[in-house]
């Protein structure tokens, strides 16, 4: 690069955490690389492994009638795993349209509610449906005690409507949750004893569908919200409002902590400690900390989102939960995941990267404020339809069907120094690294480890979060570490070891897209490199030999990274079935250019394996491949296909073993 290149890249800062990566802004230091000598031994009685992590969300509920969020929904539902089996949208019910008859009864008019979540449902999802919204305008103050038995009577009708569209059996799996965050006014305009009575109304209605729903809240967005505190004490020894019973069901406790995985889990702790001290008869409800996020603002942006960085997040935060909340609480974990299905550029929260012709930063069609809830000033929404797109899955996504590998048997990892308990935290002499160990249902080993620097999310260059600070630059050039893991009594003595990694050069296409400039209009052809350069990359597979029942794994842990460790016995071999259910939908990209989306089915429960994809042209006779060697996701989308052009579709096991593969026509 140029020397006035190079000036004018540092000036673009969409540039600036690229040229970090590669050494070019500010040079490492040189540093002694901590060392760490790590056991766990699979002999050990193993604990359970609850997918506590598997949910999203997003705000507002509009954002579900739009092309682009149809089809992340498709890209969710399509992962491995899948990673992600539970969505939490905002303002559902402003959805809904009250008309009245003759009499003045109202009549709900689910129509939109119905388009919105009908591709939730066809995507495999599940939901967290929050009673959030008010259908049009029709209650506006839960003191009134007419308001609360027509909002029971709403409910009900509710409960019976999505039972009737989308199956009783279905819908009892799903949650159903108060209005998001009433502790703060734009998403809770109401008084603090109607919250208590629209509670009491929401739950009565639920119930009189089907006993078998679940309700709970209060989804809190303050610490120990005085909210949260009074919902407690409601259902705990209150008075219903609408039977006068004394106490109300609580089937789950949701609040929210957004912070680095340290300070989260200590302030989850605080929470258990105050239901297990005033409310001990709640002592054993399951609890969800679902907007688990490091940071709250989704539209604000940081430059640490798009890259690896928040991916070791979310492999530290699972970790964190296993050990504190799980382990040492021994508390009822349910959820505790990210809200990051918004859509947005790279620097935003969101599960990908959104391009769009022109201005990457353009506010489109139903989307939410920097903050989650509806913009003030919008009575009509008159901003541009997402129409032509592309997406592109960033590293924190990735790093979700990385950690469906993860089996439902955990074992201790022993070595790292120890949490130390303080008020608003956990210490550690590497409070950055960690690992966690399983054992799956086909024999398959699996340990994931991340290298999460543990710097100040919120500071940036003169104050900018897309910048990042140097403060946060030397905590990342002094967090690089070697471990050496010794994995005791696999039970078998010859296998294969395969390890999937996410850093600055593997499974970050953020990097890629840097390296051809951070072009706002990308081409097809940009796109289709983009979208090989998205998942993780197999860094080392190779045939080993179990000695004296233990074997020696070495990994040198940049910063930030995440690595998957696969050990797979030779005698738990199995050949791939068929790739079946090929299936394609088109849609636009940018210039109008046709995007094929390709999905399909894989072997639920089967061995793992990945997949890679082959397209031949039209007149052409052979195929070439165009994802990268070996994807876990059962998706994949090109860009610049044409009617006569024809897919391949091949599944392979660890082992390189190919099962039956799948091939579609375009028509």
């Amino acid at each position: 690069m140029k020397s006035n290149e190079f000036t004018a890249a540092i000036r673009d800062r969409r540039l600036t955490p690229w040229l970090v990566a590669v050494g070019l802004l500010f040079p490492a230091v040189s540093h002694a690389v901590d060392r760490f000598d790590l056991s766990v031994d699979l002999a050990e009685e193993p604990r359970p492994q609850p997918r506590f992590w598997q949910s999203t969300g997003m705000s507002p509920a509009d954002m579900l009638l739009t092309r682009d969020m149809q089809m992340t929904l498709k890209m969710i539902g399509d992962s491995h795993g899948p990673a992600i089996r539970y969505l939490r949208p905002h303002y559902l019910l402003d959805l809904v349209k009250l008309e009245y008859t003759d009499k003045g009864d109202p009549v709900p008019d689910w129509s939109l509610l119905d388009r919105a979540l009908d591709p939730v449902h066809e995507a495999g999802i599940l939901m967290i449906f929050e009673l959030m919204g008010n259908p049009s305008g029709r209650f506006d103050d839960f003191r009134e005690s007419r308001q609360v038995w027509a909002w029971r009577d709403f409910i009900e009708s509710l409960a019976n409507h999505l039972m009737d569209r989308y199956g009783r059996e279905t819908v009892e799996q799903w949650y159903f949750e108060t209005s998001n965050e009433p502790d703060i006014h734009p998403f809770w305009p109401q008084t603090h004893s109607g919250f208590l009575n629209y509670y009491d109304a929401s739950s009565e209605g639920l119930s009189a569908a089907n006993p078998r729903l679940k309700f709970g809240g209060p989804g809190v967005g303050r610490f120990l919200s005085p909210t949260l505190k009074a919902l407690l004490e409601h259902c705990d020894t209150g008075t219903n409002f609408l039977t006068g019973e004394r106490g109300v069901r609580l089937d789950f406790i949701s609040f929210h902590v957004k912070s680095r995985p340290l300070e989260m889990v200590r302030y989850e702790e605080h929470v258990v400690d105050y239901i297990r001290r005033y409310h001990p008869r709640l002592k054993d409800v399951p609890l969800m900390n679902n907007e688990a996020d490091p940071i709250g603002g989704w539209g604000i942006p940081r430059w640490w989102r798009p890259g690896p960085w928040h991916a070791a997040f979310v492999m530290q935060s699972i970790d964190l939960h296993n050990r504190i909340v799980i382990d040492r609480l021994g508390a009822d974990l349910s959820i505790a995941a990210g809200d990051n299905a918004f859509m947005g550029a790279w620097d935003k929260r969101t599960l990908v990267a959104r391009f769009l012709p022109g201005d990457n930063y353009i506010e489109q069609w139903g989307s939410s404020d920097p903050g989650g809830w509806k913009p003030w000033d919008r009575v009509h929404d008159d901003r541009p339809v997402t129409e032509r797109f592309y997406l592109v899955k960033k590293p924190a996504f990735t790093a979700m069907s990385l950690a469906a590998l993860l089996g439902d048997k955990r074992f201790v990892v022993r070595g790292f120094p120890p949490l130390v308990q303080q008020v608003d935290t956990y210490r550690s002499e590497a409070p950055h690294l960690g690992c966690i160990a399983t054992r799956r249902q086909d024999r398959v080993i699996v340990l994931i480890c991340y290298n999460a620097p543990a710097m100040n999310l919120a500071v940036g260059r003169d104050g900018d979060g897309a910048e990042p600070a140097p403060s946060q630059l030397r905590i990342v050039e002094q967090s690089v570490a070697d471990l050496s893991i010794d994995v005791r009594g696999p039970g078998f003595s010859e296998g294969l070891l395969t390890r999937f990694r996410i850093d600055d050069r593997h499974g970050n296409p953020v990097a890629s897209w840097r390296e051809m400039g951070s072009p706002e209009d990308i081409t097809a052809a940009q796109f289709n490199a983009l979208q090989s350069a998205q998942d993780p990359v197999i860094v080392h597979s190779e045939p080993v030999a179990i000695r004296n029942n233990g074997i020696q794994v070495h990994l040198r842990m940049e910063a930030p990274s995440v690595e998957a460790i696969v050990l797979t016995a030779d005698d738990a071999r199995m050949q791939p079935g068929a790739v079946a259910g090929l299936a394609e939908f088109t849609y636009s990209g940018l210039e109008g250019v046709p995007v094929t989306y390709l999905s399909w089915q894989g072997d639920r429960p089967g061995p793992l394996v990945l997949y890679e994809v082959y397209y031949s042209k039209p007149g052409e006779d052979t195929y070439r491949r165009v994802s990268a060697a070996g994807i876990l996701d059962r998706n994949f989308s090109l860009a610049g296909t044409q009617p006569g052009g024809r897919f391949r579709v091949v599944v392979k096991n660890l082992f390189g073993d190919a099962g039956t593969a799948a091939e579609l026509n375009l028509e």
